[in-house]
């Protein structure tokens, strides 16, 4: 029978209760420390007495080495109780013992010494934290130190965030100091060394999720180096252009940055094209020449490039170190009307004054816009639109400083100025905005509606002066119109959401109308169109379509609205995505009591461009019966009434209220 251990043998001081006798605090420390050396002793003594009757330790025995509980780690005292256990096995036991110990109880070995075994047991049995780990954490908690974390251009963009705020965030978060070495690139971080190990492995983890792709734009153009810019702070993705071939490369956080990327990288690349396919024509009003034998210092008709400041951010694809507008220059002591007097001179719908082309050459509107004849399906039908706006030009130059000196100084006759504007590099942008009369107006219809417009690209062969002269372009429009019934309630609403998907195909010809004697200029629309069948329908649209018309009808679900496809291969030629949005849009009917006979429906849009999340508003009429001269005559009316700021027109509504 085995010797009853010396503890027990002994016995323990307790008191009547069982418990240990508790000490006064003022000898409590003297009291333990001797207690704990006399136990100690105590084990010292029977684990001797073992060894020499040959008899080996038990488990039991080990356990008997075990203290009650250990000290808190963040003390000062836990490194020297932790070292006395340690020494302790170390010293009561031999190589062999601990070694079977760790065996019997399963421990993992980490080492072949004898210390190895012993802080094996003191760890991974009896739960102490291991000292090493302790004494670093103590050290990222206090100590301070300084590294460098090598990125490359991409990396860096995609670390700083949108306007430095990711940056910014994560040094806040992590308590760090954060600067950037230029040569070679990489980020310097400063702070505690817990927060320098996190932080590195956040950057790690973060690297090495970004995803990269090359890609050839499908109109073979650049991007605009100020554009390269722009479209990378959108989609928050890194943009270079590889070659002159538009082939460009991207990096992103994830799979729908990128595709974001791609899609607002074809769009820069397409209005590029698109501005300078765009033809100019301007009106001058009756009586107002476009040369004079009149010396211009004594001419009462010049105009000059004004700098253009939108109440709304200009669009992305812009030039924004300066924008400027041709206007008159305006004879503010004699003058005693601002602009055109449409009840003098007749208007656009009068037929009195001129269209000129750069060449300065007469052009007739219906000619112009109608080129190409008309097709003799069925299902065809002919319209122009007439859109409100501001034609405007920027420079090429790739300065980001906003400028308010326009590239042509000084004030001169107008055809002098179609004359440079024919010869110049300047990039004209056609800008749409709400005519002055109807931005405070309440509007009476509305509908909700997400639309789509794809535009058919040039072919890869086509030459550049081919291209400059193609301003006929082949459209494929989508929209799902999502009809709310405003008399239900909230909750009835969703139930009474539909959804109506409306295919449409043509070809549209594009006219930009410079009036500059107006606080207004005007973009002018034909279109060819006809609805497409089902069976007409590009594939590609209709799988999104499926996918849209789930997410709508599902309220979202907590997942991401699908993406639209970039491009469509149908009827014979590859489409690009040119607008993806959201639209808000009214129908208001107004009425000019000077020219019209009855009321002209006028549509007004806002519009959330869902790839750069900008806003922008536009307005627009439409004559839809171009056989009749009373229709085009009132819808040049109607442009009259839009683009004149002098007279408000009347809402039918206040018409109504008058009678």
């Amino acid at each position: 029978m085995r010797n009853q251990h010396p503890e027990a043998a002994l016995g323990k001081h307790t008191s009547r209760s069982g418990k240990n006798t508790e000490l006064d605090d003022s000898g409590a420390s003297s009291s333990q420390s001797a207690e704990a050396s006399l136990a100690k002793s105590r084990v010292n003594a029977w684990l001797t007495r073992l060894q020499l009757e040959g008899i080996d330790p038990t488990l039991d025995d080990l356990e008997h080495c075990r203290p009650d509980f250990h000290p808190p780690t963040h003390s000062i005292e836990y490194a020297t109780k932790y070292t006395e256990l340690v020494d302790t096995l170390c010293r009561s036991f031999s190589k062999a013992q601990l070694q079977k110990f760790v065996t019997q109880c399963g421990l993992p070995r980490r080492g072949r010494k004898k210390l190895d075994y012993a802080e094996s047991i003191v760890e991974e049995k009896w739960g102490w934290p291991r000292l090493e780990e302790i004494v670093l954490e103590r050290r990222d908690r206090t100590e301070m130190s300084s590294e460098t974390f090598p990125v490359t251009p991409s990396q860096f963009f995609l670390i700083l965030g949108r306007d430095g705020t990711d940056l910014l965030d994560i040094s806040a978060k992590y308590k760090v100091h954060i600067s950037l070495v230029r040569e070679p690139l990489a980020l310097r971080i400063e702070g505690l060394r817990g927060s320098m190990k996190k932080l590195k492995d956040v950057l790690n983890s973060a690297t090495k999720n970004f995803v990269e792709e090359s890609v050839q734009l499908p109109t073979r153009v650049p991007i605009r180096a100020d554009l390269v810019q722009r479209i990378s702070r959108l989609a928050d993705a890194y943009i270079e252009n590889i070659g002159d071939k538009g082939l460009i490369r991207i990096v992103a956080k994830d799979e729908r940055s990128l595709g974001s990327a791609k899609r607002l990288a074809s769009r820069a690349s397409r209005e590029m094209i698109s501005s300078t396919v765009v033809p100019l024509i301007s009106y001058l009003p009756a009586g107002v020449p476009s040369i004079s034998t009149i010396p211009e210092i004594l001419s009462p008709y010049m105009y000059a490039m004004y700098p253009f400041l939108s109440p709304r951010t200009l669009p992305w694809y812009m030039n924004t170190s300066g924008a400027f507008r041709i206007r008159r220059v305006g004879e503010w002591l004699t003058s005693t009307t601002k602009g055109e007097n449409i009840k003098a001179t007749g208007g656009l719908a009068g037929g009195e004054g001129t269209v000129l082309n750069l060449s300065h050459k007469p052009v007739d509107l219906r000619d112009a816009l109608f080129t190409r004849p008309r097709s003799h399906s069925s299902s065809n039908r002919r319209i122009v639109k007439a859109s409100t706006g501001h034609v405007l030009f920027t420079t090429q130059s790739m300065v980001q400083r906003a400028t308010l000196r326009p590239p042509l100084k000084s004030s001169h006759q107008f055809a002098k100025i179609l004359k440079w504007i024919s010869q110049s590099d300047l990039r004209a942008s056609f800008v749409p905005s709400l005519p002055p009369s109807l931005v405070h107006s309440v509007p009476a219809e509305q509908k909700i509606l997400h639309r789509l417009i794809y535009k058919s690209l040039p072919p890869a062969d086509q030459t550049p002066s081919a291209a400059k002269n193609a301003s006929q372009s082949n459209v494929i429009t989508f929209e799902v119109v999502i009809a709310v019934d405003s008399q239900a309630s909230d909750a009835e609403s969703v139930q009474t959401l539909s959804i109506d998907p409306r295919w449409q195909k043509g070809t549209e010809t594009v006219l930009d109308l410079m009036m500059p004697d107006r606080s207004m200029d005007i973009r002018l629309t034909a279109l060819d169109i006809e609805t497409l069948s089902e069976d007409a329908q590009p594939l590609e649209l209709k799988d999104y379509s499926s996918r849209l018309q789930h997410f709508l009808l599902n309220g979202g679900g907590g997942n991401a609205q699908p993406d639209p496809p970039l491009t469509l291969h149908a009827f014979g030629e590859q489409y690009m995505l040119h607008t993806s949005a959201s639209v808000r849009q009214s129908v208001e009917r107004l009425q000019s009591e000077e020219q019209m006979s009855h009321p002209i429906a006028v549509v007004s849009e806002s519009i959330l461009d869902l790839e750069s999340s900008q806003r922008t508003t536009s307005c627009e009429i439409i004559c839809d019966d171009l056989q009749s001269d009373t229709a085009w005559y009132e819808f040049l009316s109607g442009c009259d009434l839009l683009s004149t700021a002098k007279s408000k027109p009347s809402r039918i509504a206040d018409l109504e209220g008058e009678e």
